[in-house]
């Protein structure tokens, strides 16, 4: 489905995701076209409408530990269904991905199982590429 959205978007990758602590504790958005999230385990992914985010305050928050103030409600997204988000890069929308987030909980925090699906305009890094030690296997 992400594939047919924006279909000159190069290369799309799968990863399943198994979460012990919050993977992404800050109101973000990301830089890929595009990416489609089905979280299997444990509690779905917050996100927030353009209008209940404080562009400023999100902005001023750049580097700081938490931006919790920045997004004045959200939706978590229940268990099993399907997110489609458009990332930063995707045609036509340069800077205006979805801001999200990990859910936040008292420690022990739920396992969570997500499975990502990215569309994006470079070609990802194979595990094996940024490990010195397994060089000689690439070649």
């Amino acid at each position: 489905l992400s594939r047919r959205l924006s279909p000159a978007t190069p290369w799309l990758t799968l990863r399943i995701e198994i979460l012990h602590e919050e993977a992404c504790w800050r109101w973000h958005q990301d830089g890929y076209c595009g990416r489609t999230l089905v979280c299997y385990v444990g509690p779905g992914t917050l996100a927030a409408d353009d209008a209940q985010v404080d562009w400023d305050a999100f902005e001023a928050s750049m580097g700081e530990e938490d931006n919790e103030h920045v997004v004045s409600s959200c939706h978590e997204i229940p268990t099993n269904a399907v997110l489609l988000m458009k990332g930063d890069a995707w045609p036509g929308i340069k800077g205006s991905g979805l801001t999200h987030k990990s859910p936040r909980g008292q420690p022990p925090l739920p396992k969570r199982v997500l499975l990502k699906c990215d569309l994006t305009d470079f070609r990802p890094m194979l595990a094996y590429e940024d490990d010195p030690l397994l060089d000689d296997v690439a070649s």
